[in-house]
C-alpha cells in the first residue's frame, strides 16, 4: 500500500466508476470520521456542506485540496486549492493533471520546508529574539513578487504590533497598535483567510490619520503598489499576519504567489506555535523571577509604603498599564504614598495628590467591597466624578489591601492612551502584589505593639526613679516632650527622634546604683560624694548593654548627657564633637530643666534667667550651634523675651 496513491472525496453523492492502476479512491459522505491510512489529496463538494472545508483544515491541515464549486474560495488557507466546476469522474486526463499538480504541491513544501528548518536551527542556536524577523525575511526571499514585508504579532495584553519588517523602519512602525476588533479574524475562530490589496483601489480616509502619518513615514505606503496580507493562525486563533509587499506592478502577485504565501504561513503556524510556547514559558520565568526577587527585596522592608514603592516598579514591567499609584487609608480619607508612570501623563502629577478616591466607592463594585476591580473603559461608568474624568483616564483596576476585613489601602493602575482590559496573569501578579502588602501592614501593626510596649517599658523604668525622689516629680515626661520638640525643630529624621526619645527616658536609669543617703541629700555634696554620682552614667550605659534591643545612640545619650563642649564633662571628658550629637541635645534639655524646676538643694529659676545662663556657657558647656537653636525654641513655645 505504501506506493498507492489515496484520494479521499467528500461528497454527497457518489462518485463515478473509477479504476485506475496505483489509486485508491476512498468515498465518504462526511468528515465525521477519518481514514487512519495516509490521504495524498483531498476532493470536497463544499457546495453541499460549506463547513467542510474548515473541518478539512483542521483533519487535514497540509493536505493537496481540490474544491467541487463553482468559483475559486476567497479564504484559501490550504496548501492548494484547485476548483472544479463540473466533476463527471476520474478520467486519464484529469489523473494526470493531479499528478502534476501534487508534484508542484511537492515541491513547493521542499522550498517552503527548506527555508523554515534553517529558520528553526537558527532559533535552536541563536534563541528565539530574532524570530520575527527571520520569518519575514524567508517570507520574501520565498514567496515570487514580494519585495518588503513585515508581521504584525500579538501581544500578551490582547494586543497586535508589528514584529519584523524587511525594507522598512521598523522602530516607526512599533508606534501603531491595533486592538482586537481592527484586526480582521481576530475575534472569531474562522480558518485564516488571505487578501490580495490593490493600493490603487485603496481608500487611505479609512486610516486613522496618526497612524497614515506613521506609514507614510516609515512603512512607505505611498511607494506600494500591491500588498498580500495573510493570516497566521496557532490552534484556530489569529496570531500573526504576514504583510508581503511590491513597489513595482499591482499584478506583481500570481495565484502561486497567493498559494506558496498560504502554504508558508501554515507551516510557519506550526514554528510559531512552538516560539510561542518558548516565549510563553521565558516570560513566565521572567515574571517569577521578578516576583522572587521583589518577595526576597521586601522581606527586609517593614512599612507599606516601601513596599508599594518596590511593588509598582514590578507591575511597571509586568502589566501593560501606564500609571501605577498607591493610596493609604488615613483618618482624613485617601492619600498619596507612591507613584510611578510608564508613558508621559495627560496632566501634572501634582493632581493625583488631591484625587478624592471616596469617588470610586461610589462604583457598584467598589472597594469597600474588597474585590480587584477592572473597569476596562472608563467612559461607561455610571456618573463619573467629573475631577476622575477630566484626568482623560480610559482603564483603571483598583485593588485594595486588607487586614482583618479592612480596607487599608488601595492600589491604582491606570490607562490614557488606549482602553485596556486586564489580562489574567495582571490580575495574579496583582494579588501577589496585595498579599505582600497584607503582610507588610501585620508587620508594622506587630512592630507598632512592639515599639508601643518597649516605650512604655522604657517610661516606666525612667519614672521608677522619679518615685525615689518626689522633688523631681515629671521631670522624665518633660525632657522626653522637650526633646521630641527640639528634634523637630532640628529636622532630625524619625529614627533619630527615636533613639533620642529613649535616651531620655534612660538617662537617669545609672542612678538606681546611687544610695539614697547620696541622691536623697538635702545639702551640699562632698567630693567624695559627687564623684559618686557621677558614676550613675558609667552605671546607666552598663544597664543598657543588658539590653540587646537598644540602638547605640541611646547608649550614648545615657553615658555622655553630662559632657561638656570644652572637655570637662564626665565621664569621659569628651571635647566638642566628641560627643555624640543626641548627647550635646539632650545636655541642653536636661540643664534647663533642671534649672528650671524645684530641687532640694535650690529654688527654681524662672524661663528667661535660666536661658541667660545657659547662654553664658556656650562653648564651654553646651554646643555653640545647638544653643542658639534651642533658645529660640523655648522662646516660641513659652513666649518668653530675652533682652537685646
Amino acid at each position: 500500500m505504501e506506493n498507492v496513491f489515496t484520494i479521499l472525496l467528500v461528497s454527497p453523492s457518489p462518485p463515478p466508476a473509477f479504476n485506475e492502476p496505483g489509486v485508491r479512491l476512498v468515498w465518504q459522505t462526511s468528515l465525521e470520521w477519518v481514514p487512519t491510512e495516509k490521504i495524498h489529496l483531498l476532493i470536497l463538494d463544499v457546495q453541499s456542506d460549506p463547513e467542510l472545508l474548515h473541518q478539512a483544515r483542521l483533519f487535514f491541515p497540509f493536505c493537496p485540496t481540490i474544491t467541487l464549486q463553482p468559483e475559486p474560495a476567497q479564504a484559501s488557507c490550504l496548501s492548494l486549492e484547485y476548483p472544479l466546476k463540473h466533476f463527471e469522474g476520474f478520467t486519464p486526463e484529469l489523473y494526470q493533471h493531479l499528478l502534476v499538480l501534487y508534484q508542484e504541491h511537492l515541491e513547493l513544501t521542499l522550498k517552503i520546508n527548506e527555508e523554515l528548518d534553517r529558520l528553526t536551527l537558527q532559533l535552536l542556536q541563536n534563541g528565539t529574539e530574532d524570530f520575527y524577523q527571520k520569518l519575514v525575511e524567508a517570507a520574501v526571499r520565498l514567496i515570487p513578487g514580494a519585495q518588503a514585508g513585515t508581521i504584525i504579532g500579538l501581544d500578551p495584553d490582547g494586543h497586535y504590533t508589528f514584529k519584523a519588517a524587511l525594507n522598512y523602519d521598523l522602530e516607526g512602525l512599533k508606534r501603531i497598535r491595533f486592538a482586537p476588533h481592527q484586526m480582521l479574524g481576530a475575534s472569531n475562530d474562522q480558518p485564516r483567510s488571505s487578501t490580495l490589496l490593490r493600493f490603487k483601489e485603496f481608500n487611505a480616509g479609512k486610516i486613522d490619520p496618526e497612524i497614515d502619518k506613521i506609514l507614510k513615514e516609515s512603512g512607505r505606503i505611498d511607494e506600494i503598489q500591491v500588498n498580500l496580507s495573510v493570516q497566521v493562525r496557532v490552534q484556530q486563533k489569529l496570531a500573526a499576519i504576514l504583510n508581503l509587499e511590491n513597489f513595482d506592478s499591482a499584478d506583481a502577485f500570481t495565484p502561486e504567489s497567493i498559494r506558496m504565501a498560504e502554504s508558508f504561513a501554515d507551516r510557519a503556524a506550526l514554528l510559531m506555535q512552538r516560539y510561542m510556547l518558548e516565549w510563553q514559558v521565558q516570560e513566565r520565568a521572567h515574571m517569577y523571577k521578578l516576583l522572587s526577587e521583589l518577595s526576597a527585596r521586601i522581606e527586609t522592608l517593614n512599612h507599606p509604603t516601601e513596599v508599594a514603592e518596590t511593588a509598582l516598579d514590578t507591575l511597571m514591567q509586568l502589566t501593560g498599564y501606564e500609571l501605577f499609584a498607591y493610596y493609604e487609608k488615613m483618618a482624613h480619607g485617601w492619600h498619596l504614598q507612591a507613584v510611578r508612570h510608564s508613558a508621559p501623563l495627560p496632566f501634572e502629577l501634582s493632581r493625583l495628590l488631591s484625587l478624592n478616591l471616596t469617588d470610586f466607592e461610589r462604583l457598584p463594585r467598589s472597594v469597600s467591597t474588597r474585590e480587584v476591580l477592572d473597569i476596562p473603559d472608563f467612559a461607561q461608568v455610571v456618573q463619573p466624578n467629573p475631577e476622575l474624568y477630566d484626568l482623560g483616564l480610559r482603564s483603571t483596576l483598583l485593588a485594595p489591601v486588607q487586614l482583618h476585613n479592612k480596607v487599608m489601602g488601595v492600589m491604582v493602575l491606570c490607562t490614557f492612551n488606549e482602553v485596556h482590559k486586564a489580562a489574567r496573569n495582571e490580575v495574579q501578579v496583582l494579588k501577589f502584589v496585595l498579599g505582600r502588602l497584607q503582610n507588610a501592614f501585620e508587620r508594622r501593626t506587630y512592630l507598632e505593639q512592639v515599639e508601643s510596649t518597649r516605650e512604655a517599658t522604657l517610661r516606666t523604668l525612667g519614672l521608677a526613679l522619679e518615685y525615689r525622689d518626689f522633688e523631681t516629680k515629671g521631670h522624665t515626661d518633660r525632657v522626653v516632650d522637650l526633646c521630641e520638640r527640639f528634634a523637630i525643630r532640628l529636622g532630625l529624621s524619625e529614627e533619630e527622634r527615636t533613639h533620642l526619645r529613649w535616651g531620655a527616658y534612660l538617662h537617669d536609669v545609672g542612678k538606681i546604683g546611687i544610695p539614697d543617703s547620696i541622691l536623697l541629700k538635702p545639702g551640699k555634696l562632698t567630693e567624695e560624694e559627687r564623684q559618686k554620682i557621677q558614676q550613675h552614667t558609667l552605671m546607666g550605659a552598663e544597664i543598657c548593654m543588658q539590653m540587646p534591643l537598644l540602638p547605640e545612640p541611646t547608649r550614648q545619650v545615657v553615658r555622655s548627657h553630662h559632657e561638656w563642649w570644652n572637655g570637662s564633662g564626665y565621664p569621659d571628658q569628651l571635647v566638642m564633637e566628641q560627643t555624640p550629637l543626641l548627647a550635646r541635645i539632650f545636655a541642653l534639655v536636661d540643664v534647663y530643666d533642671a534649672l528650671t524646676t524645684h530641687r532640694p538643694y535650690k529654688d527654681a529659676w524662672d524661663q528667661q534667667t535660666a536661658l541667660v545662663h545657659m547662654q553664658k556657657l556656650s562653648g564651654l558647656h553646651f554646643d555653640p550651634q545647638l544653643l542658639p537653636i534651642f533658645v529660640d525654641l523655648i522662646c516660641d513655645v513659652y513666649n518668653v523675651h530675652l533682652d537685646p
